[in-house]
């Protein structure tokens, strides 16, 4: 995917993100840092469509990953991003417009020390820096306002 496509993807996607229903979460799932989404399941749950099949298991790590290396979790049939769901679970509803950002820029990455609040012009920024956790070519610095000319690197806004 072209960093430009997933941009616009993301944009399009901003104003329909849903609200995580907060007394839903804890009856679903617990954090926990070792599991790779950093969820876990919170209890069994059996499939109502094959009898005796085990659908999710109690401490197994909970959610899949999708194509942008970003973990969801299906809650009453609907799916959340797992790093607004843990964000949810320890510091309460996410103000409307706002971004869950991860720090070190890996989307996979969920611990709860690596996620902090973003308005969709940092998160942008940080996105046009980094594409599916790895420096953009387009960032020839590696450090956000800071581009390569022909006598060497400039500070300044583009």
């Amino acid at each position: 995917v072209s960093q430009s496509r997933y941009i616009r993807k993301k944009t399009k996607l901003a104003h329909k993100i849903k609200q995580i229903p907060i007394e839903r979460i804890f009856e679903f799932c617990r954090y926990d840092e070792a599991s790779p989404s950093g969820l876990v399941w919170a209890k069994s749950l059996l499939s109502s469509l094959i009898p005796g099949r085990v659908v999710r298991v109690e401490g197994q790590p909970a959610g899949t990953l999708n194509n942008y290396n970003r973990w969801q979790i299906s809650i009453d049939s609907k799916l959340y991003a797992v790093h607004r769901v843990i964000w949810t679970m320890f510091n309460g509803t996410i103000p409307e417009g706002i971004y869950i950002n991860h720090i070190n820029c890996n989307p996979s990455d969920n611990r709860l020390e690596n996620l902090e609040l973003a308005t969709p012009q940092q998160n942008s920024r940080k996105t046009k820096m980094h594409v599916k956790g790895e420096v953009s070519k387009l960032n020839t610095s590696g450090v956000n306002g800071v581009y390569e000319e022909k006598h060497g690197m400039v500070l300044g806004l583009r």
